[in-house]
């Protein structure tokens, strides 16, 4: 409707169109520039969203037209668009792939759309991120409204820290090269695509993941592992699940310096909890290298398992050994082969777990080969 109101002139559907923006703008994103669910889910809704106020960029309205009255140009009058484009960016890991948070699918990026329009509309952000982005191809956008120059000129993809106060998600990071570090707390409350992981730590040193995510593999019997509490790192109450509605988590404090970040924040994910709550500090040390401090504090309940899951120190890694001191654990059964079954014991939950009863303080240790 965009492209026939701007082409013939049609001022009805161009305020229809923009109505149309409007509505999705107020209704589905907040006030930090961030979507109700997750950042896959982020650029699916930009991806339409923003093609409106850019083909209609520059639309004149007729004299006796309302309310809409001289020029469109949303670029100089709508703060919330530019929060929009900027948050894309600052939900990125160093690689330019999307935080794997909530139903967010794991190594992919912005749409080439949205990057071209921010290359044009936006340079203070985009300019220099197109390679990076996988999106320095020649698009018809592109071809008509950037240089080539704009789309291989290269940077790398220097992001802040920050804290999303709508979204409930806290970003610390170290460095600002590939190999830099990021770490993310996440406190949001219920949406239909988050997971039921209020607490859940990611933890990512370039492209490593040291505390994974699973994020999201499409509608399929797998999503009920994925979305879990059990398949998140956090604790896990009486062997249950957080519960989703009614879920009120708060923020606590953040604070940032070159030396350290720390954030904490609280959940009454369990209704049998008085007290969720976590607390984590990223420890910055020289060429991107962190220590993460991490203190869970749970009261209420009968049993509390702190789970955490890392594809770095899975026992079929080839990258490292995970060793154990002070504690006398049983040898590990051999790797199941389920091919693609998709049966529910094959695909929920642990299996062939391994206990032991500690007489002393003990350690976990994954060693890098």
């Amino acid at each position: 409707m965009a492209y026939i109101a701007k082409c013939l002139g049609v001022p009805e559907m161009a305020d229809t169109a923009l109505r149309g923006y409007e509505r999705v703008r107020d209704q589905s994103f907040e006030y930090d520039g961030f979507s109700k669910e997750s950042p896959s889910y982020n650029n699916m809704y930009l991806a339409q969203l923003l093609v409106v106020p850019e083909v209609l960029h520059g639309f004149e309205w007729p004299a006796d037209f309302g309310a809409r009255q001289g020029a469109v140009d949303y670029y100089a009058n709508d703060d919330q668009l530019r929060l929009m484009y900027r948050g894309v960016l600052w939900t990125l890991l160093p690689q330019g792939h999307y935080l794997p948070l909530s139903d967010s699918h794991v190594e992919t990026g912005p749409s080439d759309n949205i990057v071209h329009y921010g290359l044009r509309r936006y340079p203070e952000f985009y300019e220099g991120l197109a390679p990076l982005l996988k999106a320095a191809g020649m698009s018809e956008y592109a071809l008509f409204n950037l240089s080539e120059e704009q789309l291989k000129r290269e940077r790398e993809l220097n992001l802040p820290e920050t804290l999303f106060p709508a979204w409930q998600t806290a970003v610390l990071r170290n460095g600002t090269e590939a190999e830099s570090a990021t770490l993310t707390l996440a406190f949001n409350d219920w949406g239909g695509h988050r997971h039921a992981d209020n607490l859940a730590l990611f933890y990512a040193q370039g492209p490593h993941y040291v505390l994974g995510d699973l994020g999201y593999v499409g509608d399929m019997p797998l999503n009920e592992w994925i979305r879990s509490t059990f398949s998140h790192n956090l604790v896990v109450v009486d062997n249950q699940e957080q519960r989703t509605e009614g879920r009120d988590p708060e923020f606590h404090f953040m604070a940032s310096s070159p030396l350290a970040s720390v954030v904490e924040a609280s959940s009454n994910a369990y209704a049998q909890c008085s007290e969720y709550r976590r607390r984590v500090a990223l420890i910055k040390g020289e060429k991107n290298t962190t220590i993460a401090v991490d203190v869970f504090r749970v009261r209420g309940g009968q049993k509390h398992a702190f789970r955490v899951y890392s594809e770095l120190a899975a026992s079929d890694s080839s990258g490292g050994h995970f060793s154990f001191s002070g504690l006398e654990m049983p040898p590990e059964a051999p790797l199941p082969q389920v091919g693609t079954s998709l049966a529910h014991e094959d695909i929920f939950g642990l299996r062939d777990v391994r206990s032991a009863t500690p007489t002393a303080p003990w350690q976990a240790t994954w060693q890098e080969v």
